[in-house]
Order: C-alpha cells, then sequence, then structure tokens
C-alpha cells in the first residue's frame, strides 16, 4: 500500500522502526522484522541514500513499481536477524 519500499543502512534504525514503530501499526500487523540482504552494487548506484533524521537514520527509497527489479538484484540469501512483536499481535 505504501508508494515507496524503504531500505534502511543500518541494524541501529532498523531496530528503531521494527520495534518503536511496527509494533505498533496495524498496516505492520504489529510485528517488525528485522531482514539482512546484499543488493548489487551497480544497481544501488541508481538511487540515492537519504538521511532522514539524525545520522544513523539512512534509508534508500525504492519506488513500489520498481520492487520487483530491486527484489531481481539482491545477492543471496534473505536472512531474519531479530522479530519483535507488539501487544495488539495477533499471528501465529
Amino acid at each position: 500500500w505504501q508508494p515507496i519500499l524503504y531500505v534502511v543502512e543500518n541494524y541501529e534504525y532498523a531496530q528503531k522502526i521494527a520495534k518503536d514503530w511496527n509494533t505498533k501499526d496495524k498496516n505492520s500487523g504489529f510485528v517488525g522484522y528485522i531482514l539482512e540482504f546484499i543488493v548489487s552494487d551497480i544497481y544501488m548506484k541508481k538511487y540515492e541514500l537519504k538521511q532522514v533524521g539524525d545520522k544513523t537514520h539512512l534509508e534508500y527509497w525504492i519506488p513500489s513499481d520498481y520492487v520487483r527489479e530491486f527484489n531481481e538484484n539482491i545477492i543471496g540469501e534473505i536472512k531474519v536477524l531479530d522479530i519483535y512483536y507488539g501487544e495488539k499481535y495477533s499471528g501465529s
């Protein structure tokens, strides 16, 4: 439903989003995941790294129309590093 895929650059910022925001967000299912993956450097040069808060709040903005292309440029496996569940989480 979002027009942009926000790909964050570091664990600390990913943790803040997953733990403090996603666990309170109905659209996120009240759960936050931290995933780790590598994307082709050549592909990522198409996008600017944006600082959206303090110096650790770094992210790439991938338009949702390009998510399939983005996924095709992931190298190797996607690892789940952490999962955070909010009080209203009701999944399995």
